[in-house]
């Protein structure tokens, strides 16, 4: 070997001392980027002053705060009011405490007593009977038991068991209780921890009431916390030691002193732990930070990080939170400290040629090498928290020349050539390149021949894979070669089987199950079993390079292509495309991927890296985390190291992810209507999660509504997208603009407000929705229509049924006026034939005796017979004609008729007797003919009777009304009234009450100084 000259020597042995140092992103290098945002007043906090937390089961971070207690969602903070017009009331006093005792209740305590918080009104209550007595003692909610029917709390010394009623159910005593001394317990537990007054660390399992010793502690321990997160131990830290104990044996695992981060026992106080999805914990206190790796038994300070992100000279951490990939830290002076996740991911872009692609990376020695398209090679220590990186040119090298590096052996890399496909030699000490006579060397320059371009494919660079200590693979163009040896005894290259042209081999991979595959520029596999290579998978397509082929442990299939992620099962069975058009990946073009030891498969691609979890077949989009540096990657640039770390080479430098810090657990989160107003009247306002009905309809003119959506997500790192949707309004969703909703003058019908959340890497939606109904006006709504439909149909049908009835009874009336017209006729023609007859008759009998014996001494008495006879039938046809003539169709008619006739007749019979006819009606009656007919001949036979027996002086006729209906007439004398003994049934008395009774009425017979006789007639006003 030549000497090396002066000037790279100091580089060479640079060189081989970190080459000789162990690399990789170590589980404590993992941490180097986590960052904090910090939430304060400007946020929503009262104030910065907070102190204890707690995370409920719906994503609510719960916050102890000088000014009250806050509610936090991730995004916005929820203040409960900190008085009422309880003089009782007062939550501004700390520190709170937080258990939730019922999906719709929080039970919070504090000095002055418990409090319970209801979901679903937004409201807080101080329990009007305390369980717990009332000392201005904090009092510490412990836990519950595993049914939850019990709940655990100490205050004063004492240890109370309560059950779900709140009321006390037991006290579990524990006794030589240091006095001072106080462990604080952070993780769910049904155990209490207290320290004796002979140092002994003691756990009590309260359902089972029982005191284990679980430690000899020092006697100048002064702060103590446990931490119960592990379900295999316990986490004891002091301010000076942490000890970590089984926690079924209670025997000691290991115990590791903090003397070298304490100068003394006053430098540090303790306040809380809390353990994270790695299994390692955080442990916080007055203005310091640290994370202790349970694996590697070590400590790693995070103090700056503390100071830097909470903008304070001083930031004490009074309490410590973990949400799966997140850290919550409540300190005292600076607000609540929430980690995001860009600790995944770590950018190495700071090359001395910035700017510069990476076109390969190698893993050397545990130390990343990055080849850029300059013929750069940059060396680089991953874990460094710097990224200053090592740059160095390559001698024996052509400018951008080095296409691909691989791993030969301790001192020494494998490349391809860009400018004729020549594979070479690197010698990783000395940084030079040599490249020896290959026989493939003929098969890749003609293959780089058939290409026009000058720089050909990525996909059609010949492949080195190594696949064991002395063994390799290598393909140029369609043909694949087994390569063994070594550079010290030389290579021995065997052809081995090719792939049917015009296709060509663009990758080979070397499966977890040691299946040798290789993939081609027509979108095919094969399997290499012995020396024959074995077609598995034909999609043909001419365009479409297979770049990578990984399998999972379940021996799926993923080939990454220029069109997405194709998955096939163990027996190369299609199952599912993975590509952007169906939103499944953030661009089609895969350049390189690495399947991890949980299945889950990073990969970049033209639209980001990704990793996608091969068995719950749910993909996380890095580019959601924007710390990501590069936007296009390169195919043939991937290294993944022990610790499983992978980086991937882009047009901005190399990408690393730790893996290890990825959580591919289901990221939950909740949507809830915080408020909602109808017109300026709140109609709901709660942060329970979940869809809402409103059963009672809202009339129409109150139709505008507003509503304050929200999500519970508590990841910093990833926007959270939410769109929404009125059925019946909307046709398409929209993006809010804020957190308020509002619609305005909706017309009456039904409702439906959706609302969906996701994070943008993933598929699992949220919907909440809000149903309701707007009335339609009354004058619009069916029953009102129906209603006046009916009451028009119902009036028209009473108004026809009026006009048909009067109209049928007036055609009655007329037709029993033309019948009784016609009895009265034949009544008529009867008594014209009766009386007239009979009276002519005796007439004209009477004048014929007279003229045939004039001289006879009767014939005298004869003519004044005729005279009499003649005078009778003048007054029965006065009669007659009197009931004929209906303009005398009325009572007054009758009675002048009766007032006549009687005068008349007195007089012409001279009987002194006075007349008294009255009628005190205020208006006249309508009688019928056979009405005054009848009264009339009841009148007479009632004054016939008078004259010719009563020897009254007076005879009365009185008339007048008795409700609307009856008319009432009362006939008197003051003569010597009805003989007694007289029949009643004679015939004069009959006629009367015949007469009466056939038109419609009732008739009196009474002797009251004289006859009194008292008809009644009911009478109609038609």
């Amino acid at each position: 070997m030549p000497p090396l000259k002066k000037r790279y020597k100091f580089v060479c042995i640079a060189l081989s001392l970190v080459f000789i140092s162990a690399g990789g992103i170590s589980q404590t290098d993992s941490y180097d980027n986590i960052r904090f945002k910090r939430y304060d007043a400007e946020q929503g906090l009262p104030s910065g002053a907070c102190d204890n937390m707690y995370q409920d089961k719906y994503g609510f971070l719960w916050v102890s705060n000088y000014y009250g207690v806050s509610i936090f969602d991730g995004t916005h903070f929820f203040n409960l009011p900190t008085y009422s017009s309880d003089s009782n009331f007062n939550l501004a006093q700390l520190p709170h405490n937080f258990l939730q005792a019922d999906s719709i209740s929080m039970l919070i305590s504090s000095p002055n007593g418990l409090y319970l918080y209801h979901y679903k009104t937004n409201t807080v209550e101080k329990l009007k009977r305390q369980p717990l007595p009332v000392s201005r003692q904090p009092i510490h909610l412990i836990g519950a038991s595993a049914s939850g029917e019990e709940l655990y709390a100490e205050t004063a010394g004492k240890l109370y068991v309560l059950n779900r009623a709140l009321t006390i159910q037991s006290i579990v005593p524990y006794t030589r209780a240091k006095q001072g001394i106080r462990v604080n317990t952070s993780g769910v537990t049904s155990d209490y921890f207290y320290l004796t007054t002979d140092n002994h660390f003691v756990k009590i399992n309260i359902p089972e009431n029982r005191a284990d010793t679980l430690l000899k502690l020092p006697a100048e321990t002064r702060n103590i916390m446990v931490n119960a997160d592990n379900k295999e131990e316990y986490l004891v830290c002091t301010d000076h030691a942490i000890y970590r104990v089984a926690r079924q044996s209670h025997k000691l695992i290991h115990k590791v002193f903090l003397s070298s981060f304490f100068k003394g026992e006053h430098d540090f106080e303790l306040k809380d732990i809390a353990m994270d999805n790695l299994g390692n914990y955080w442990i916080g206190g007055y203005n310091k930070l640290f994370v202790y790796f349970t694996a590697s038994n070590t400590i790693k300070d995070k103090t700056q990080t503390l100071l830097e992100s909470g903008d304070k000279e001083q930031t004490h951490v009074v309490d410590i939170g973990t949400n799966k990939d997140e850290i919550y830290l409540s300190t005292r002076i600076s607000g609540i400290l929430i980690s995001d996740r860009t600790a995944l991911v770590k950018n190495y872009s700071d090359f001395p040629s910035k700017g510069s692609s990476v076109s390969s990376i190698v893993l050397h020695n545990e130390k990343l090498l990055f080849a850029d398209f300059k013929n750069d090679i940059n060396i680089v220590t991953p874990g460094d928290n710097n990224s200053v990186l090592q740059h160095h040119k390559i001698r024996g090298l052509a400018p951008n020349s080095i296409a691909t590096l691989e791993n030969l052996d301790r001192d020494h890399i494998w490349t391809v050539l860009w400018n004729d496909f020549k594979l070479g030699i690197i010698n990783a000490s000395q940084l030079s390149a040599q490249f020896p006579t290959f026989p493939v060397d003929s098969i890749a320059f003609a293959h780089k021949q058939s290409f026009d371009m000058l720089l050909p494919s990525k996909d059609a660079i010949p492949i080195i894979k190594k696949a064991g200590d002395q063994l390799f693979y290598y393909s140029a163009n369609n043909q694949l070669f087994r390569v063994e040896g070594s550079v010290t005894q030389g290579f021995r290259f065997m052809f081995l089987d090719s792939i049917a042209s015009p296709h060509y081999i663009t990758c080979i991979e070397v499966l977890s199950s040691g299946q040798v595959t290789v993939g081609t520029s027509g979108l095919q596999v094969y399997n290499l079993e012995g020396v024959r290579l074995k077609k598995a998978i034909d999609l043909f397509n001419p365009n479409i390079p297979v770049r990578f082929v990984l399998e999972d442990s379940r021996q799926h299939k993923y080939l990454l292509t220029t069109n997405g992620i194709y998955v096939f099962d163990a027996k190369f069975g299609f199952k599912e495309h993975l590509c952007a058009e169906s939103k499944r990946l953030p661009g089609n073009i895969s350049y390189s991927g690495f399947i991890d030891n949980r299945d889950i498969l990073w990969a970049a691609t033209n639209g980001g890296a990704i990793a996608y979890d091969c068995v719950q077949r749910s993909i996380f989009k890095l580019s959601a985390l924007r710390t990501i540096v590069n936007s296009e990657f390169n195919s043939k640039s991937l290294a993944v190291d022990d610790h499983q770390n992978v980086y991937f080479g882009g047009v901005k430098g190399v990408t690393a992810i730790n893996t290890n810090l990825f959580s591919n657990k289901k990221r939950d989160f909740h949507l809830f209507f915080y408020w909602i107003k109808n017109q300026d009247s709140l109609l709901h306002n709660s942060i329970l999660p979940g869809s809402i009905v409103n059963t009672r309809p809202f009339p129409h003119y109150k139709n505008n509504f507003s509503f304050s959506v929200h999500a519970i997500s508590t990841l910093q790192a990833e926007p959270f997208e939410m769109r929404y949707k009125m059925e019946g309004i909307d046709s398409a969703w929209r993006i809010p603009t804020g957190l308020t909703l509002e619609y305005m003058d909706l017309k009456p019908g039904k409702y439906k407000l959706i609302v969906t959340g996701k994070y943008p890497d993933s598929d699992t939606v949220r919907e909440v929705s809000y149903s309701f109904r707007i009335k339609q006006p009354f004058w619009e709504e069916l029953w009102f229509v129906l209603l006046v439909s009916i009451t028009f149909f119902a009036l028209m049908f009473l108004i026809l049924n009026y006009w048909y009835r009067k109209k049928f009874e007036k055609e009655r009336i007329e037709a029993s006026k033309q019948i009784a017209l016609k009895s009265e006729r034949e009544r008529i023609s009867q008594e014209l034939h009766d009386d007239l007859g009979s009276g002519l008759t005796s007439i004209r009998l009477l004048s014929s005796s007279v003229s045939a014996h004039p001289n006879s001494p009767r014939a005298p008495q004869m003519l004044a017979d005729i005279g009499k006879v003649s005078g009778e039938l003048i007054d029965q046809m006065s009669e007659i004609i009197w009931v004929l003539n209906h303009s005398d169709d009325s009572f007054n008619g009758l009675i002048a008729h009766l007032r006549i006739y009687m005068a008349s007749y007195l007089q012409r019979i001279d009987l002194p007797m006075r007349l008294d006819i009255q009628s005190n009606m205020q208006e006249d009656i309508h009688i019928t003919s056979t009405q005054r007919r009848n009264i009339l001949l009841v009148a007479k036979e009632a004054f016939h009777n008078t004259v010719k027996h009563s020897r009254a002086t007076v005879f009365s006729i009185q008339c007048g009304t008795i409700g609307q209906n009856i008319l009432q007439i009362v006939i008197s004398d003051n003569g010597i009234g009805i003989p007694e003994g007289l029949p009643t049934t004679g015939n004069g008395l009959n006629n009367i009450k015949r007469r009466i009774s056939s038109i419609n009425g009732e008739v009196k017979f009474d002797n009251n100084n004289g006859t009194n006789i008292t008809i009644n007639i009911f009478t109609s006003k038609d």
